[in-house]
C-alpha cells in the first residue's frame, strides 16, 4: 500500500473526475488486478462524496472489501430512506410469521466453521428479522428473506473474533453496530423488497415474467424454443426472491454476490437481478438448448423439462464464480440500454403493479428520497391491488371447482339443464305479454315514431326527409 501512496497522491483530485468517467478509463490496462484493487480502495476511503460513491460501487469489483463496504452501504441507502429512529421491538406485537422465521434462522450460516461465531450471527439474524416485522406489521416473511438479512449481517461481522466468555445475547446486545445494520436492513426491505412481501406470490411472478419479455426482444429464436410464451419463468423465483443470496454464497469477501448487491444500491435498481437472469439465460443459450434436447425424453411435461434444464445449468455455474463476473460485466456495460427496453417492456405490458420498486427505483440521477410516510403509502397501495387480484383469483377458482362437477356429474347436468329450459319458457311467454301490455296501454308520445316506423317505414322516411 505504500507504492500506492507514493504513486497516487493526488487521488482526491481525480475524484471529480468520476462523475464523468469511469475509474477504469484512467489506470493503464497493463497494471494488474491486485493493484486495480488497492488503488480503487483508497479512491473510497478517501472520498465522502455519495455520488462519487455510486460511481465506484457500480464498477468493477465493487466496494471491495466489508470493511469499506459497510460504510458505503450505509452512506448510500441512507440517501434513499429517511427513517423514524424509533425501534423499540420489546414493546411491539409479535408478528404471526416469527415461527417460520425461527426455523430459517436455525438453517443459516451453515457455512460458518466456528460454532459460537455461528450461534452469534443466528442470533443477531433472529433479532433483526423479527425486529423488522414488528415494526411493519402489514408486511409479510417469505422464505429466502433470510438470506438476504444474512449477507447484511456478514459485511459488518465476517470475520468477527467472538470472545468466547459472553453469551451471544450480551454480546448481540452491547454490539455498538446493531442499530446500523438494522437500519441498512430495514431501509433496504422497504425499498428493493416489498412486492415479495404480500400475503401471495402475484407481485413476485408479475417481475419474472419481465425475463420472459425480455428474452423475447433480445432472442425471439431462443424465447419459442424456450416455450416462453407458453411457460410462466418459475425457474428464476429463488434467484429474483432472494437477489442471487441463496444461490451465491458469501464464503469470503471475494464471493461475486457482494458486488450483485454493491450494484443494486449504488444504482438504486431493482431491475439488476432481473437483468442478470436475463444475462444468465442469454450467455448460456447453446447449453440450455442442448440440454433440453438431451432431456426432451425424460420428462412428461414442457414445463418441467425447462425448468430441470435451467436449474441444472445454474447449479453447474454457481461454483463457476469467473462465469457470473463475465456476467457481471455484461450487466454493467449493457445497463443503461437495457434500462430503457425494461422501461419499453414495463409500459408495454402493464403487468407490474403501480406500487412496485421496479418502478420507484432506478430513476437514475433524478433520485428520490423518501420518507416512511410515502414507503407506507406505497404498502398500502400493493395491499390493496394484491388483496384484490387474490380475491378475483379466488372467486374464479371457486367458480372452476363448481363448473368441474357439474360437468363431472352427469345427473346433476341433466337437472340444471331441463331447469334452464323452463325458465328460458317461462321467460319468453312472460316477456312477450309484458312488452304487449306495454305497448298498448301507454300513450307516451315516443312510442308514435316507433309504431309508425315499423308500419310503414318508407312513408316515415320520406316524411321526415321532406
Amino acid at each position: 500500500m505504500g507504492s500506492t501512496s507514493d504513486s497516487y497522491s493526488s487521488s482526491q483530485e481525480t475524484l471529480a473526475t468520476l462523475e464523468s468517467n469511469t475509474i477504469y478509463d484512467f489506470i493503464p490496462s497493463y497494471i494488474n488486478l491486485g493493484f486495480q484493487k488497492e488503488l480503487k480502495l483508497k479512491i473510497i476511503r478517501d472520498t465522502t462524496n455519495p455520488v462519487v460513491l455510486e460511481i465506484l460501487g457500480s464498477e468493477k469489483f465493487g466496494f471491495i472489501e466489508n470493511k469499506v463496504r459497510s460504510k458505503c452501504w450505509h452512506c448510500l441507502l441512507s440517501r434513499q430512506l429517511r427513517l423514524e429512529n424509533s425501534r423499540n421491538n420489546d414493546v411491539l406485537i409479535d408478528h404471526p410469521d416469527e415461527n417460520q422465521i425461527n426455523l430459517d434462522v436455525k438453517r443459516s450460516f451453515s457455512f460458518v466453521e466456528n460454532t459460537k461465531h455461528r450461534d452469534f450471527l443466528k442470533d443477531l439474524l433472529s433479532r433483526i428479522i423479527i425486529g423488522i416485522f414488528r415494526k411493519h406489521p402489514k408486511l409479510r416473511y417469505y422464505q429466502g428473506y433470510h438470506d438476504i438479512v444474512s449477507l447484511f449481517i456478514l459485511v459488518w461481522h465476517s470475520n468477527e473474533e467472538v470472545d468466547l466468555s459472553l453469551s451471544t445475547m450480551i454480546l448481540s446486545a452491547v454490539d455498538a453496530q446493531f442499530d446500523t445494520v438494522f437500519e441498512c436492513v430495514e431501509i433496504f426491505t422497504l425499498v428493493y423488497l416489498r412486492d415479495f412481501m404480500m400475503n401471495s406470490l402475484d407481485f413476485p411472478i408479475d417481475q419474472l415474467k419481465l425475463i420472459s419479455h425480455l428474452i423475447k426482444e433480445k432472442d425471439p429464436d431462443l424465447y419459442h424454443s424456450m416455450k416462453l410464451d407458453k411457460i410462466s419463468p418459475f425457474f428464476a423465483i429463488s434467484s429474483i426472491l432472494t437477489f442471487f443470496s441463496h444461490d451465491l454464497k458469501p464464503t469470503n469477501e471475494n464471493s461475486i454476490i457482494w458486488e450483485i448487491f454493491d450494484l443494486i444500491i449504488s444504482k438504486n435498481s431493482s431491475f439488476i437481478p432481473i437483468l442478470i437472469f436475463t444475462n444468465f439465460i442469454l450467455m448460456q443459450k447453446q447449453k440450455l438448448i442442448d440440454q433440453i434436447n438431451l432431456n426432451t425424453e425424460n420428462f412428461d411435461n414442457e414445463t418441467d423439462l425447462i425448468h430441470a434444464s435451467i436449474q441444472q445449468i445454474l447449479l453447474t455455474s454457481i461454483s463457476n464464480e469467473n462465469f457470473f463476473f463475465k456476467i457481471m460485466t455484461i450487466t454493467r456495460l449493457n445497463y443503461n440500454r437495457d434500462v430503457k427496453l425494461l422501461s419499453k417492456v414495463l409500459f408495454d405490458s402493464r403487468i407490474i403493479n403501480c406500487g412496485s420498486p421496479l418502478l420507484t427505483t432506478a430513476k437514475g440521477n433524478n433520485k428520490t428520497l423518501f420518507d416512511t410516510k410515502d414507503i407506507d403509502n406505497l404498502i398500502d397501495k400493493q395491499i390493496k391491488i394484491n388483496g384484490t387480484r387474490k380475491n378475483i383469483r379466488q372467486t374464479n377458482t371457486r367458480f372452476n371447482i363448481v363448473l368441474y362437477h357439474v360437468i363431472n356429474n352427469k345427473h346433476l347436468l341433466v337437472k340444471l339443464s331441463i331447469l334452464v329450459g323452463l325458465l328460458a319458457i317461462i321467460s319468453k311467454f312472460s316477456n312477450r305479454n309484458l312488452i304487449w301490455e306495454t305497448y298498448h296501454k301507454t300513450k307516451k308520445v315516443w312510442l308514435d315514431p316507433l309504431h309508425c316506423l315499423l308500419h310503414n317505414p318508407t312513408s316515415y322516411l320520406y316524411s321526415n326527409n321532406n
